[in-house]
C-alpha cells in the first residue's frame, strides 16, 4: 500500500517549472506540518527537488494554505492586556509583541484579528467591516466555511481606483469566505459636496445598506493614519489643502474616513460632511465593536476612540499599548 501511494505521488514530480496547483501545495503542507516529514523526505516522496519543497512551503504561508497560530502568551503582553482593560474599560484586550520590522505591524495585528474574528462568527449573523491594511490581513487568518444567513456590510463607500484596500472589495472577500451575502455602499468614499451625500443616502438601496450597517451584530474597524502617506491622501481622495485644514482643526486620525480630534469628536470640516460612511457616533453603538490598529502614529487615534467607545475587543501591539497607557 505504501509503495502504491508513493508511486501515485510521483504525478506531482517537477515537469519543467509549471506553477504548482493547489493539490501539490496542500500535499506538501500536510506532509510537513501534519506528518512531520522532513523536506528531504517530502522531496523524495513526491519526486521534487528540496528547493522546490522549500518554495512551496513558503508559498503556503503567504497565500493562507497554512496558517500558524502561536497560542502561548508573553507575560509582558498579558500584563499590558490587563492594564488596557482596566484603564479603558475594554471587554478584552489582545496585545501582540511589536515586531522589529515596523512595516509588519499591520499585517501581524491583522492576522491576530482574523484569528479572533474566526471564533466569533456563526450562522444568522451580520458583520459590518471598515477597511485598511490591518483588516485586509485579517482575512488571511480566517477559515473559509459555509455559514447560514451570514451577511457582511461595508461601512463606507468604495474607491474609484482599483486597490487591494478597496472597502467594497474587502467586504466582498470577507462574505465570500463564508458563502454569505455582501451589502456595499455603491458610492465613492467622498461625495463631491454635502448635498450630494444627502441625496445618495436618501436612495432606497443605500439607505438599506446604511441601516444594515447600523444594526450589525459585530463591527470591525481600524484607526486610519493621519499623515501625507495615508491611503486617503496617497490616493488623492482628499487634497493636500484638506490635510492642512484638518491638521489646523486638531485632527489626530480618521475612523471610516471621518476625522476626529484627541477627544474623539468630529472635526468641523467639509470632508466630514462629504464622507459616504457610517459616522463614529453611529459606529460606537454597535453591540460588539472590535478595534484593531497599531504603530506609533496610531496611539493618539486609539486613545481618542477609547474616549467615545467601550470596544468589546481591542487588538494592538505592545509598543502601542504602552503608548496608550502613558496617555492622559
Amino acid at each position: 500500500m505504501a509503495g502504491d501511494t508513493k508511486m501515485n505521488d510521483r504525478r506531482f514530480a517537477d515537469t519543467g517549472g509549471e506553477p504548482p496547483d493547489q493539490d501539490l501545495k496542500t500535499r506538501v503542507a500536510w506532509l510537513y506540518h501534519m506528518e512531520d516529514m522532513t523536506q528531504e523526505a517530502i522531496a523524495e516522496r513526491l519526486g521534487l527537488t528540496r528547493i522546490r519543497v522549500v518554495k512551496l512551503l513558503a508559498q503556503c504561508r503567504r497565500d493562507g494554505t497554512v496558517q500558524i497560530r502561536v497560542t502561548g502568551k508573553l507575560s509582558e503582553c498579558a500584563a499590558l492586556e490587563r492594564d488596557l482593560e482596566t484603564k479603558f474599560s475594554i471587554g478584552e484586550a489582545i496585545v501582540i509583541p511589536t515586531p522589529d520590522d515596523a512595516s509588519k505591524i499591520s499585517s501581524l495585528i491583522g492576522l491576530r484579528l482574523g484569528a479572533l474574528v474566526d471564533t466569533l462568527l456563526h450562522d444568522k449573523m451580520t458583520v459590518s467591516m471598515g477597511w485598511g491594511a490591518t483588516l485586509r490581513a485579517s482575512l488571511d487568518a480566517m477559515t473559509a466555511r459555509p455559514l447560514k444567513d451570514f451577511t457582511v456590510v461595508s461601512l463606507l463607500g468604495g474607491l474609484t481606483r482599483a486597490s487591494g484596500l478597496n472597502p467594497s472589495e474587502m467586504a466582498w472577500r470577507f462574505a465570500d469566505l463564508f458563502g454569505g451575502e455582501c451589502y456595499m455602499l455603491a458610492a465613492p468614499v467622498y461625495a463631491p459636496d454635502e448635498q450630494t451625500r444627502a441625496a445618495l443616502f436618501a436612495h432606497k438601496g443605500l439607505a438599506e445598506v446604511r441601516e444594515r450597517a447600523r444594526s450589525a451584530d459585530l463591527s470591525i474597524v481600524s484607526v486610519g493614519d493621519f499623515s501625507p502617506q495615508s491611503t486617503i491622501f496617497r490616493y488623492h481622495m482628499l487634497e493636500r489643502a484638506d490635510l492642512e485644514g484638518l491638521t489646523k482643526a486638531g485632527a489626530v486620525c480618521d475612523v471610516l474616513c471621518h476625522f476626529i480630534d484627541r477627544d474623539g469628536q468630529l472635526i468641523d470640516h467639509p470632508a466630514n460632511r462629504r464622507a459616504m460612511a457610517i459616522t463614529p457616533a453611529e459606529l460606537v453603538k454597535s453591540p460588539k465593536l472590535i478595534l484593531a490598529s497599531g504603530g506609533p502614529h496610531k496611539i493618539e487615534g486609539m486613545v481618542a476612540m477609547m474616549k467615545i467607545s467601550k470596544p468589546a475587543y481591542v487588538v494592538t501591539d505592545s509598543d502601542t499599548a504602552r503608548g496608550m497607557l502613558a496617555s492622559q
